[in-house]
């Protein structure tokens, strides 16, 4: 992914990497560059864990991966 790229949330403004996906070392090799990316970036969550309680969706990037296995 391109390092501008590489965070899940943003949290008091400030990019952060917290979200991982996990895979074996026998299908990593299966990943083609740029197989990884991640969804639209939040809105910057902030230290009241109640200031999202009624807003709708994550507070984080989805990541997705795709892993060709054939």
């Amino acid at each position: 992914m391109p390092a501008a790229e590489r965070f899940s949330r943003i949290y008091r403004g400030r990019p952060e990497l917290i979200d991982h996906i996990l895979a074996s070392h026998q299908v990593t090799h299966a990943v083609a560059d740029r197989a990884v990316t991640t969804g639209p970036a939040p809105a910057s969550i902030g230290d009241n864990p109640n200031s999202r309680r009624d807003a709708p969706g994550s507070d984080h990037r989805p990541a997705i991966a795709t892993i060709n296995l054939t």
